[in-house]
């Protein structure tokens, strides 16, 4: 983003510095203000309108915040890139930024840009990228990202047979994601947490979608491909969670649904969620991918959904137990020094276990 720079007329100044004085202490500033970022967001911009000469002001996060232009003209509006260092804390952090203008010390605007402890899939900043799953049922899983964070190649083996093999190409300049699955590819546009709402090509698409059933939020992610075949996973959350960049969430149930084209019949799940003791949960936030997402074993693994890009789909704990009519899933880890997830066993049904161990 280039620095932009309007000049105000001067036919309209007399009405803009009316409406300016009437603010008092923030006179001859107008619609200051910028966007705040993820822990791996890299750009932004920070806005405003100026009838005077003025300097900015930056408290407290010249470390990790760049503001290209520091100083400046009156009678203009600006629009200002702003540059993020990747937030490795692990926490929260916020920078004070005053517009002040140059002549009137009592003229000024300040507001405060901030910098989420969460990446955009929703893994706290200083959580390890995973970069290999391997399960003793034959799958293998190989993740690459670029220096964002972002993941850039998703491959999955079964039993030597690829089931997978995912590009991921991102244009920052007009923010659009291009996937290709080596039949075709989708896109979308993506979000400051480089986050899409769906991805899209003649014949395939993956889709987020949300709503308000009664006093729960109902969140689904469905792929439909060519020929037919079709999964969806959704989930309920109780009301009364925040869906907020570092706020925390988990679901009370699971749906899942996989169409085949062959006529196979179709499966399903419909699962209570159990997390564990509030004091004793795993926290599903300390390693990039979304573990959640191997649950139902790594043929009903949608990639997407394990690299977390649809965000408010990923629990933000380990699922311990997921109960059904006719049986249960459980699930215990074994965790790293750091938190993240060195092993995870899960117990299917019948009693079947795979064990996954994830690479760094």
């Amino acid at each position: 983003m280039k620095i932009i720079r309007l000049f105000i007329m001067a036919a309209i100044i007399p009405m803009m510095a009316s409406c300016l004085n009437d603010n008092g202490g923030n006179s001859g500033f107008s619609g200051a203000g910028g966007t705040s970022g993820y822990a791996n967001t890299a750009n932004g911009y920070i806005q405003f309108a100026s009838i005077g000469n003025w300097y900015i002001v930056q408290d407290g996060s010249k470390d990790w915040l760049k503001i290209d232009l520091m100083r400046g003209n009156g009678y203009s509006f600006y629009v200002i890139p702003t540059h993020f260092e990747q937030n490795k804390t692990g926490l929260k952090r916020t920078a004070r930024i005053t517009i002040q203008d140059a002549n009137e010390h009592d003229a000024y605007s300040t507001f405060y840009l901030a910098q989420y402890a969460t990446r955009g899939d929703g893994s706290l900043g200083n959580a390890p990228l995973v970069k290999t799953i391997k399960g003793d049922d034959g799958t293998d899983i190989t993740i690459t990202y670029d220096d964002k964070c972002r993941p850039t190649t998703f491959k999955m083996l079964r039993n030597g047979a690829t089931k997978h093999n995912i590009g991921f190409n991102y244009n920052d300049k007009d923010t659009t994601l291009y996937v290709t699955t080596g039949s075709n590819t989708l896109e979308g546009r993506f979000d400051e947490g480089y986050q899409p709402d769906n991805l899209t090509s003649e014949t395939d698409t993956v889709v987020y979608k949300s709503g308000i059933v009664a006093n729960s939020i109902s969140m689904s992610v469905e792929r439909l491909l060519a020929g037919g075949e079709r999964s969806g996973v959704s989930h309920l959350v109780s009301g009364g969670q925040r869906f907020g960049a570092d706020d925390e969430h988990i679901a009370d149930s699971l749906k899942y649904r996989h169409i085949y084209p062959d006529g196979r019949p179709v499966y399903g799940e419909d699962l209570k969620l159990h997390f564990g003791d509030e004091k004793t949960r795993v926290s599903n936030r300390n390693q990039s991918v979304d573990a959640n997402q191997l649950l139902l074993g790594a043929d009903e693994c949608n990639p997407f959904m394990l690299l977390s890009l649809f965000r408010n789909m990923r629990n933000s704990y380990v699922i311990t137990e997921a109960t059904a009519k006719n049986g249960r899933f459980t699930v215990s880890t074994v965790l790293n020094p750091d938190k993240s997830i060195s092993t995870m066993t899960v117990t299917g049904k019948t009693g079947n276990t795979v064990k996954y161990i994830f690479g760094y």
